[in-house]
């Protein structure tokens, strides 16, 4: 899989909220330490500003998750990521 060129494949970003992504903030992400350092070139560009791990596996947060919920789980679609037009 190729990485492509810089900016050719996101054209626009828009939050939960509705808001359009704005450049010039800043932003919270929660991401694992996979990604945070870049695996398979899937990170983001250069240093974040601060990390804090949450000292918490991922498997072991899925598992408190879903403990957590109703049982049985019921999973819904959502439609959080779309292709632009």
């Amino acid at each position: 899989m190729s990485p492509g060129v810089a900016g050719s494949r996101i054209t626009a970003l828009t939050l939960a909220d509705g808001h359009p992504f704005d450049d010039s903030a800043t932003y919270s992400v929660v991401i694992n330490d996979f990604m945070l350092t870049g695996g398979s070139g899937l990170g983001f560009p250069g240093h974040p500003i601060a990390s804090e791990p949450i000292n918490v596996t991922d498997l072991d947060a899925l598992i408190a998750y879903l403990k957590s919920l109703p049982q049985p789980v019921t999973v819904k679609p959502e439609a959080r990521i779309r292709a632009g037009n």
